[in-house]
C-alpha cells in the first residue's frame, strides 16, 4: 500500500478509527466527546519494535528456501524458559493479554509470539507485544552477525491477530505502539496507519484481509 493518501483518504480514515476508538459518538450530531489524541494508551503496553522481513506464505526456511507450514497455540510463557528472548514474557498474561506461540512443522521450537487483547469498546484487537525467536531475530544479543533461520515470522503474527479481530467481529482492526524509527517500516510493510502524530498505529480492514490471504489464504 502506498504511503500517501488523497485527502478523501486521509479524511474517511480519520472518521472511521474515530468512530471505531470513541464510544461517545453521538450519531446525530456527529460530535465526539474528545479527540483521537486523548485516546487512553494504556491498552497496549509494549513497543512493538519486530521487523516485518517478508510477507510470504507461512514461513520461508532461509537457508533452503523452502516454504514451511505453521501452527499457532496458545502457551503460559514461563519467564526462565524464555530467558534470551529480549521481552519479559511473563508480563503480558498478567496484564490480561494472550499469548500465541508460532511453530513450524517438523521443529518443536518456537518461531515467534505474539500477545493480543480483544478490546470491545475499541471493535478491534490490541497487540502488547511481538518478537521473533533469537534464532529469527538478527538484532539479539544471542544472534549478532548470524542469519535468520525463517522469514515471515513478524508479518505471520500481525496476520494472527489480523485474523482473530476478523473471528471477533472486529473487520480484522489491529491497534499497537510501535517503536518510532519503526512507523515508516509498519506503514510500508504492513499498511499500518499512524493515528496523528503519536506512536500508536492501527491496521484497517483491507490490509487485513491483505495479511490473512496471505498466510491463512483468506480464511
Amino acid at each position: 500500500m502506498s504511503g500517501t493518501l488523497t485527502w478523501a483518504e486521509a479524511y474517511i480514515r480519520y472518521i472511521d478509527i474515530e468512530l471505531r476508538m470513541n464510544p461517545y459518538h453521538d450519531p446525530e450530531t456527529g460530535r465526539f466527546t474528545f479527540k483521537p489524541s486523548d485516546i487512553d494508551k494504556s491498552s497496549g503496553s509494549g513497543i512493538i519494535d519486530i521487523e516485518v522481513d517478508a510477507l510470504t506464505p507461512c514461513l520461508v526456511q532461509v537457508k533452503t528456501g523452502k516454504v514451511i507450514q505453521t501452527s499457532i497455540e496458545q502457551i503460559h510463557p514461563n519467564k526462565n524458559d524464555l530467558k534470551d528472548w529480549e521481552f519479559d514474557w511473563s508480563l503480558p498474561e498478567k496484564n490480561g493479554y494472550t499469548v500465541y506461540a508460532l511453530k513450524a512443522y517438523g521443529d518443536s521450537r518456537i518461531q515467534g509470539l505474539i500477545a493480543t487483547k480483544a478490546d470491545s469498546s475499541n471493535y478491534a484487537v490490541n497487540i502488547d507485544i511481538v518478537e521473533a525467536a533469537p534464532h529469527n531475530n538478527i538484532h539479539n544479543r544471542k544472534n549478532i552477525g548470524k542469519t535468520k533461520e525463517y522469514d515471515g515470522v513478524g508479518g505471520h503474527l500481525f496476520a494472527e491477530a489480523c485474523k482473530q479481530s476478523k473471528e471477533a467481529g472486529y473487520d480484522g482492526y489491529v491497534f499497537f505502539e510501535a517503536k518510532n524509527n519503526l512507523i515508516p517500516h509498519y506503514q510500508k510493510t504492513l499498511g499500518a496507519v499512524q493515528i496523528g502524530s503519536s506512536q500508536r498505529m492501527y491496521i484497517d480492514e483491507r490490509s487485513a484481509l491483505k495479511l490473512i490471504n496471505k498466510y491463512y489464504g483468506g480464511k
